[in-house]
């Protein structure tokens, strides 16, 4: 963030290659377990300088900023019928995200925002 207002802007070349996984495995009828994983290995192809923003700059092998290279989750859901053909869901997750960057790693302004887990219910 620069001068209180956010920005988009395109790099030069990024390449994004990764994989995901999501099992999903019925323990009852109403309830099932669900684990989820993802990997990302998105970064920068080409680098630059000096862009729109002269404190951002970005090398070749620099990670993406906001990716965070693994993701998972677990949760258990639970169905319950209803009268009327509704139905009744709760739900409880564990979401994983890894570290990730606010901005391109090599400039000033850089945080690696360290991995987090939130639990409880979700709306």
């Amino acid at each position: 963030m620069v001068g209180g207002f956010y920005f988009v802007t395109n790099g030069v070349r990024t390449r994004s290659r990764g994989a995901e996984v999501d099992l999903p495995m019925p323990l009852t009828e109403r309830t099932k377990l669900e684990l989820g994983y993802s990997y990302s290995g998105a970064k920068m192809t080409i680098g630059f300088s000096a862009g729109v923003v002269p404190e951002l700059v970005g090398y070749s092998g620099d990670r993406l900023r906001g990716v965070s290279k693994e993701q998972g989750t677990v949760a258990l859901d639970f169905a319950q019928p209803l009268a009327n053909g509704r139905d009744f869901h709760a739900r409880v997750d564990a979401p994983y995200r890894g570290d990730f960057w606010t901005a391109p790693p090599h400039s000033p302004t850089a945080v690696n925002l360290p991995g987090f887990t939130h639990t409880g219910p979700r709306a």
